[in-house]
């Protein structure tokens, strides 16, 4: 079965949720699918604690921003990358796991998923940022787990070639 096939299987049981972007598009040029715990972060009907609600919404538009095919910065290196890098690779790098980075508005997100194929992100699990500093490489590999949950024949690319990742990045 290919991932593609898996992930397709993944929304008939209401695992996975395609995200199409809330305002008009001419098709989607990548693809977000959100796992439960992320689509109620950003659904637009979602029913957040106030202080989450703004930072939701931009959780939205920075998905909507990555699957319409706008340009995303992307930090390749976990350890060493620009204060206003969008996408970032996590460590350790071998387990494939991206975070996508909301800075603004407080708090601060971290969205950790792994990109299927290029330009398909899977969408994992959101941590508030503050919440996670100490725990962020275990947060990394509950990603992991939870990605082999769901794709236990397959693995998220893991690449040197940031090509591999999605089209249109700004390496930072």
């Amino acid at each position: 079965m290919s991932i593609q096939d898996r992930i397709s299987e993944l929304e008939k049981a209401k695992e996975l949720f395609l995200l199409e972007p809330l305002i008009g598009h001419g098709g989607l040029s990548r693809c977000i699918y959100a796992s439960k715990d992320v689509i109620q972060l950003v659904h637009e009907e979602a029913s957040l604690p106030e202080r989450l609600a703004k930072v939701g919404m931009r959780t939205r538009s920075v998905f909507d921003s990555f699957t319409v095919g706008k340009r995303m910065t992307f930090g390749m290196d976990p350890y060493d990358k620009e204060k206003h890098c969008e996408i970032a690779r996590t460590g350790p790098v071998e387990l494939g796991i991206l975070s996508i980075r909301i800075r603004d508005p407080r708090p601060q997100l971290r969205v950790f998923g792994a990109m299927a194929s290029k330009d398909v992100f899977i969408g994992l699990m959101w941590k508030e940022r503050n919440a996670i500093a100490d725990k962020f490489r275990q947060n990394v590999k509950n990603s992991k787990k939870e990605w082999d949950r769901l794709f236990p024949h397959h693995s998220p690319i893991v690449s040197e070639n940031a090509d591999e990742y999605f089209s249109n990045h700004f390496l930072v």
